[in-house]
């Protein structure tokens, strides 16, 4: 897989578990410290997250970052 694909792949993951979790990018934001954009650029698989960032995005969704990278 591409790295394009990878990002592609947890934007999709990211997308499906926030609205699973039934937050807006807005919500999801505010739990995790960043801004509302950055949360929209990691769905668009424009950004990908630093571990730290990642961790982050996983405590507030409740997931681990092995099924938010889509590990098998």
């Amino acid at each position: 897989m591409t790295s394009k694909q990878l990002r592609t792949r947890f934007g999709e993951r990211l997308r499906s578990l926030r609205e699973k979790r039934r937050l807006s990018q807005s919500d999801l934001a505010r739990a995790t410290g960043f801004q509302p954009a950055a949360i929209a650029h990691f769905e668009a698989g424009r950004r990908t997250p630093t571990i730290y960032n990642l961790r982050r995005l996983c405590m507030a969704l409740i997931t681990t970052s092995d099924w938010l990278i889509d590990l098998p």
